[in-house]
């Protein structure tokens, strides 16, 4: 109830202004997170492991997942435990000339990066993860085409959270 009503005072509709706004929102979602990271009984959700998110994606996002890159998620993002689960968001039936079907494979180390909702989701036959904002990932590996995956699946993409130390070492690299 409290933070609904914390929540909706990121969207009072008197304090839009154009440029105000995005920087509204984005602060709404640090504090959601630092929230939900900081909430006693987070423990009970946590999650480390493999975890898989199926979908859509034109080309043109498709070409920036190349491997050793660095991926930063800027939102929550859904996931699964379950790989036939997501293959079903990444349904090759729906692709037009632009769309491919991809499969992200995101292996998460720290406590504090995913949630484990499935206990309370709606739908817990989906066994949903939800991966938090903020969280750097490296790509690993990228396969097109390969046979021996379930189709509908035509890109996999193996994502590997980066610990603090691996994060620190590229921002060095970066910044020199």
């Amino acid at each position: 109830k409290h933070l609904a009503l914390y929540i909706l005072d990121y969207f009072d509709i008197s304090s839009y202004s154009s440029s105000g706004t995005r920087y509204r929102l984005i602060n709404c979602l640090v504090h959601i997170v630092t929230l939900l990271i900081n909430h006693p009984d987070l423990h009970k959700y946590q999650y480390k492991g493999i975890a898989y998110r199926g979908l859509l994606m034109n080309e043109n996002d498709l070409k920036d997942y190349i491997i050793g890159k660095h991926v930063l998620n800027r939102s929550f993002v859904s996931t699964s435990k379950n790989r036939k689960t997501a293959q079903v968001f990444a349904d090759n039936s729906q692709q037009t000339l632009t769309q491919v079907s991809v499969l992200l494979k995101y292996t998460i180390k720290l406590n504090q990066t995913a949630i484990d909702i499935e206990d309370i989701s709606t739908i817990q036959d989906e066994e949903e993860v939800l991966v938090l904002p903020f969280s750097v990932f490296k790509i690993k590996n990228r396969i097109e085409n390969n046979p021996e995956m379930c189709l509908p699946v035509l890109v996999e993409i193996d994502l590997e959270e980066c610990e603090d130390n691996e994060q620190i070492n590229h921002e060095n690299k970066n910044s020199e």
